[in-house]
């Protein structure tokens, strides 16, 4: 490359860039000048008095080498791993300093692929926030949350405690958050699990009483010897495989439903789960006339019957369940 080996060379420079170590640096006034606003604005202030005059840029900070590497960047945008690996924030300061977006945007992505670390990235924040790398600052906040346990152990975190402790009260306050977010986002998830199970239960209540399944099925067809007064009957037609989930669950509820004595008026937990069972499917069911589960019209006489608030509480049950449906088969 050209002008990589332009700055190696270093020949006819006309500008001097020195560190505060005594380090100083050979460059072209042109190469500097068309590559940065800070550089032309330092330049123009400092018109050059005679043909030999050589005008001279002092950068403070950083050490010699990290002002090289800066520099070989802003004439080739080239540098060596190595050399990012060891001066990444002073590059990044630099970046900043003498408005370089593309080393700034290198300083990030080298950050993100493995030299953020737990240790080191309070110290990262609050440099980013000063840069205003955005993605950085986004970067560290998530390491921040994720690893909250180990970060607080951190040198970094316990100088920055001392020093700032409206950032430490911020940091806090982004873990609470996400958090609160995490746990909200759990609720939710086993939420949307009970009404997918609520769905698949009414698939299967369907399937039982429409076409049967296994050793269960509709009142219609019982085999032999069963006694037809119970709504739900062994059925002669079993199979050993069945594309209902919840079929297996539904049918012990089914049975015990059909034989217990106890009933709902008696206190039965399981009779009163299959009680709702039948309601909510009612309360879903389109068409009440030719339904094959039982008690299916009885429960749409009902609805209007009960109060508002009872009423709210199915309504909104129907419609959590109807989008359990909608999300099942997206």
């Amino acid at each position: 490359d050209n002008w990589d080996k332009l700055f190696c060379e270093g020949l006819h420079t006309d500008v001097c860039i020195v560190t505060e170590d005594g380090g100083m640096t050979a460059a072209h006034s042109f190469v500097l000048a068309a590559s940065s606003p800070v550089f032309l604005r330092l330049l123009q202030e400092q018109q050059p008095s005679g043909k030999h005059h050589r005008r001279s840029i002092h950068i403070l900070g950083v050490p010699y080498d990290a002002a090289r590497v800066f520099t070989r960047f802003v004439y080739s945008s080239r540098y060596e791993e190595k050399e990012m690996e060891k001066y990444v924030l002073h590059l990044l300061a630099l970046s900043h300093s003498y408005s370089i977006p593309l080393l700034k945007k290198k300083c990030t992505e080298a950050l993100e692929r493995g030299l953020l670390t737990t240790e080191n990235v309070v110290d990262v924040l609050q440099l980013a926030r000063l840069c205003d790398a955005s993605r950085l600052n986004l970067l560290c906040l998530r390491l921040i949350v994720a690893s909250f346990k180990t970060v607080v152990k951190s040198e970094g975190w316990r100088v920055m405690r001392e020093s700032d402790q409206t950032l430490e009260q911020e940091l806090v306050g982004h873990v609470i958050e996400a958090d609160a977010r995490k746990q909200e986002k759990l609720r939710k998830s086993e939420e949307d699990k009970v009404y997918k199970q609520l769905h698949d239960a009414m698939e299967a209540l369907v399937h039982i009483c429409r076409d049967g399944c296994r050793t269960i099925g509709p009142h219609e067809r019982p085999p032999d010897g069963i006694n037809r007064q119970n709504s739900f009957s062994s059925s002669s037609s079993s199979s050993s495989s069945c594309g209902f989930p919840a079929c297996k669950g539904l049918e012990s509820l089914v049975r015990h439903f059909a034989g217990c004595r106890t009933k709902v008026s008696g206190g039965c937990l399981h009779c009163k789960r299959m009680w709702e069972l039948l309601e909510l499917h009612s309360r879903m069911c389109g068409d009440a006339e030719r339904c094959k589960v039982p008690l299916c019209r009885h429960f749409k006489d009902r609805i209007g019957q009960q109060t508002k608030k009872e009423e709210s509480r199915w309504n909104l049950l129907v419609a959590k369940v109807k989008a359990a449906k909608g999300a099942s088969t997206a």
